[in-house]
């Protein structure tokens, strides 16, 4: 899953302003997850038994954080 909120795959405000950033920042990752998960598992469930879910730097948080998205 491509990483480009830059909320560790678990934010869900769009529009929030950020100390010292002039712009609206959009954090939408657990929604973008929310949506990936919505495609994937209709794809696989049939033909997979066991997900491993693992991520690098920010992805280790994201796998942490939808931990339990995942599993439903």
């Amino acid at each position: 899953v491509p990483y480009c909120t830059g909320d560790v795959y678990a934010g869900t405000r769009n529009n929030a302003m950020v100390p010292g950033v002039a712009t609206p920042q959009q954090f939408v990752g657990y929604r973008n997850m929310e949506k990936f998960i919505g495609r994937i598992v209709p794809t696989f469930r049939d033909s997979v038994d066991t997900v491993v879910l693992t991520g690098a730097s920010a992805g280790s948080f994201g796998a942490a954080l939808n931990f339990s998205m995942v599993q439903d």
